[in-house]
């Protein structure tokens, strides 16, 4: 009985690295439309497990499909780069259910503009920091901040 139990103990998956401390809340950004998200967006950056190689910074399009948004691209989330081809839904203030993720997807910041966005996973699983188009140097250091107060690993940041 012992050898199966640690033979057992032996086949459980590895724990996922989070890069978040879940002892912080995390807040999503409650006062934005997200309908605003519409657009073309470029990742600038990033939340990356240490053991991840290179990934190539993504792109996203989000257009409005009735009462939820269609994402179309791909981004490293987690550090890997995934393609996405998904209808999201708002399941609560600045969250979004995404079709294929078993995890909501957060908008825990939106500059006045809606110029750059933070999407995260609250769990830690990933966050990616989006632009419009050239993403300045205070718009990055907001990001940056905005992560770090919700508890993200802002030195996995890539």
């Amino acid at each position: 009985m012992l050898v199966a139990l640690a033979l057992v103990a032996c086949a459980a998956p590895a724990p996922t690295l989070l890069m978040r401390d879940p002892a912080v809340p995390v807040r999503s950004l409650a006062a934005f439309d997200l309908g605003r998200l519409a657009g073309d967006w470029t990742e600038v950056a990033h939340l990356a497990a240490p053991d991840t190689g290179p990934c190539a910074p993504g792109r996203l399009t989000v257009r409005s499909d009735g009462p939820a948004l269609r994402l179309d691209g791909a981004l490293c989330l987690g550090g890997v780069r995934r393609p996405i081809s998904a209808r999201a839904v708002a399941v609560g203030p600045g969250r979004l259910a995404v079709s294929g993720f078993a995890e909501d997807w957060w908008l825990i910041w939106a500059d006045d503009g809606a110029r750059t966005a933070v999407l995260a996973a609250p769990s830690g699983a990933f966050a990616v920091v989006l632009d419009r188009g050239r993403i300045g140097p205070d718009r990055l250091a907001a990001a940056r901040d905005v992560l770090a107060f919700n508890g993200y690993a802002v030195s996995a940041l890539r």
